[in-house]
């Protein structure tokens, strides 16, 4: 990534975006396309795109990433209450 843009969006060249990148919870591969990724050009006609994942400030280990919009577009999610889980699908 080459820049950062707006709350820690990265800025990176269009054709660097990948196919798809696949996330794996609980031993389920969940897959999300360069289209849910790319967020589209950061100027009209430049080859630099935002990407839809998020980073954290440099040295901040939180021990644990949030997966927002971007992933929750590509999944249906469950809240049990009963129980106190979340599931994918």
């Amino acid at each position: 990534a080459s820049n950062v843009v707006g709350e820690g969006f990265f800025v990176i060249p269009c054709n660097a975006i990948p196919t798809d990148v696949t996330f794996t919870i609980a031993g389920k591969a969940f897959t999300l396309s360069s289209d849910s990724l790319n967020f589209g050009e950061l100027e009209e006609g430049s080859n630099a795109c935002v990407g839809g994942i998020v980073g954290a400030n440099e040295g901040e280990i939180l021990g644990f990433w949030v997966l927002g919009d971007v992933f929750l577009r590509n999944v249906y999610t469950e809240f049990d209450f009963g129980n106190q889980q979340v599931g994918f699908a």
